[in-house]
Formats: structure tokens, sequence, C-alpha cells
């Protein structure tokens, strides 16, 4: 029987698992947990030397080249999490190890989420000094506000973000991205354009970020941005909070003109 090991944060592994996966695991595989020896290499070892395959989650450490000169049999990594960029190294290519993750699955429920906000959010079912102050929503004509015509922003083309533009099909809105790894064909295959930051934020309605946290999108979208943002303008944050500079947005928010979703 193929040996396996279960390494990821200790109080997690039960989230991520649970009793009843865990227990047909074992009937796969000849399965050790080692999510007590997480971080300690040296005390991993002499697992690692005879294990086929990981079972992981968050909190999985990074397949440097000494991690895997320490499993030579590794074949497979089971990710049980979302993306796989805080461990995976180009060492894992070029020995050819599998790599799973259900960050496709995940996507969708968070899209979903992200989709009814938009609606909500282009319909101002979060201005809430207006429903204090009892103001008939017909008063003037810039009050009346639906999906109808709205300009979505999505910055980060990743598994959430292609599934928001994909739900968004089914609204009449026009739909921009903002992705360094998406061609303009691509786009128009999925069915949105491709939009400089600076112009989205300006051009806008609502703006949701789908990002992934690395260290080149820290501090990506700041104050500048968001005092771009049309008045009523509405931004959505699925993503890490690093990507964007808080304070910041704080700052702009407080002026009552735009509001956000976090």
């Amino acid at each position: 029987m193929k040996k396996a090991i279960l390494l990821l944060r200790e109080n997690e592994k039960d989230v991520i698992y649970g009793e009843k996966n865990t227990e047909k695991l074992r009937k796969l595989v000849n399965l050790r947990d080692c999510c007590h020896l997480r971080g300690d290499l040296e005390a991993l070892k002499p697992h690692l030397a005879s294990a086929d395959f990981i079972c992981s989650g968050w909190g999985m450490m990074k397949l440097d080249k000494e991690f895997l000169d320490a499993a030579p049999n590794l074949k497979a990594v089971f990710y049980g999490a979302g993306s796989v960029k805080g461990f995976v190294t180009e060492e894992v290519w070029k020995r050819k190890i599998l790599i799973t993750t259900p960050m496709s699955a995940n996507a969708i429920p968070v899209a979903e989420a992200t989709v009814a906000q938009i609606i909500l959010a282009l319909k101002k079912a979060f201005l809430t000094e207006h429903t204090k102050s009892r103001r008939g929503i017909w008063e003037k004509p810039e009050d009346v506000r639906g999906a109808y015509g709205a300009k979505i922003g999505v910055i980060g083309m990743g598994a959430i973000g292609k599934k928001v533009v994909e739900l968004l099909q089914n609204y009449d809105v026009k739909v921009y991205c903002n992705s360094s790894h998406l061609s303009d064909e691509g786009a128009a295959e999925l069915g949105c354009e491709k939009m400089e930051l600076e112009e989205m934020f300006e051009s806008c309605d609502v703006v949701s970020l789908h990002a992934p946290n690395t260290p080149s999108k820290k501090n990506l979208i700041r104050g500048r941005h968001f005092e771009s943002m049309k008045d009523d303008a509405i931004f959505i944050n699925t993503a890490r909070g690093a990507i964007v500079n808080e304070p910041e947005m704080i700052a702009e928010l407080k002026k009552g003109r735009i509001f956000a979703c976090i």
C-alpha cells in the first residue's frame, strides 16, 4: 500500500478533512498524521523518506529543494485549500510532482456572493443613510439605479475572477477586467474587456478585487484609486487586505461618497 502523510496546521485538519474523509483515506493509503511536526523538517525527514503522497491544506511547508530532497518518492501533493503559490517552487515542476487544489470549487460560492453584492449595491441596498432619512427613491433621476448598463470592473482573473465574469453574463452590464496574465483575446472569450487599473476606478460603477496576495500586489490599491471613483461607486474586496492600503481607503470612505463591501 502507498504511503501518505497528513501535513497542515493541526487545528485545521478537521476543518478540511474531518474524521469521515480521513477514514476514507486510510482505506486507500497508509496514512500517518504528521501535523504536529509541521515546520520541523528534521523531525519530518523519517516520514518524508518513504512518503508517496502528502495530504495538506493551510500551512503547507514550502516545497523547496531541501524539503523535496528529503522526500525522494513523493509523487503528488493533494492540497485542500486555495492558491498553491505560497508553497510551490520550481523544484516541484522539475521533479514532475503532481499538485492538486480545489480552488475552482472554492471559487463558486465566493463568486456567487460577489455577484449578489454587486447587484444589491447597484440597487443602493447598502445606502443606510438613504433608508434612515426615509427619502423616497424616486425623488431624483440619479436615485434610480440598477444593474442595467452598469460598468463592472474585475481585478484579478484567477478562478474567482473568471467565475464572477461568467456569472455577470446573465445581466445587462458591461464587464471589464484587469489582469497581467490574460490577453485581449482571452478576455474577449470570457466575455469581458481588458482595462487599465486607473481607468477602471475612474469609470466603473463597481470595482471588485480578486487578485492574489503576492509581494508585487501589496498596497496595489491606494487612496488615489478611491478618490478617482465616481460618487456612489462600489468597491468589493474578497481578496486579502494587504492588497489594499486600508488607511487610505478608510479616509475616502469617511467622506460618504463611495461604498465598500469588504
